[in-house]
């Protein structure tokens, strides 16, 4: 799809509420506004994954659409002749952030939360460092070919006669 009918609907989102902004995309009778909508919740479910977060605490503060390589077509057109045309394609980019109040309320569950049993352990441990074995730290002798002169010596056989 082209950048320019792509920022029309990213446009149309952008500072909403996750939650907002995919409900919005759900009416909106744009091509696009299926593909923004998958973008969106695959930014939620990464955020979900990697960070912990929740879809309702999360916020769209940046959606950028850059323009891809565009492809060079033909259309028919008439007495057999052709017009080129390019086919145009998007990069689009999205930035979510907690909002104000979420972030907020998440400080005071970290500062409330006691560290588990396991993580207690885990920061009383104080790890040596691993001795290796002297044989695996020696580097191994390089296989040398012999000389040149010492493999046709080895080579060529003598033929004694006995007369």
């Amino acid at each position: 799809m082209a950048p320019k009918k792509v920022r029309l609907v990213t446009d149309a989102i952008k500072g909403m509420d996750v939650e907002q902004a995919i409900s919005r995309l759900q009416f909106l009778q744009k091509k696009s506004a299926p593909a923004i909508m998958k973008l969106i919740r695959s930014a939620v479910a990464n955020a979900r994954h990697n960070n912990s977060l929740e879809e309702r605490d999360l916020r769209i503060k940046n959606i950028i659409v850059n323009e891809g390589i565009p492809l060079k077509r033909w259309r028919p057109a008439a007495f057999g002749s052709a017009h080129s045309f390019k086919h145009r394609a998007s990069h689009v980019s999205v930035v979510l952030t907690l909002k104000e109040g979420a972030a907020k309320a998440r400080e005071k569950k970290d500062e409330k939360k006691p560290q588990k049993a396991d993580e207690k352990k885990a920061a009383k441990v104080i790890q040596e460092p691993v001795k290796r074995d002297e044989k695996k730290t020696q580097p191994k002798a390089a296989k040398t070919k012999p000389k040149k002169s010492d493999r046709t010596a080895a080579s060529k056989k003598t033929v004694t006669k006995n007369s």
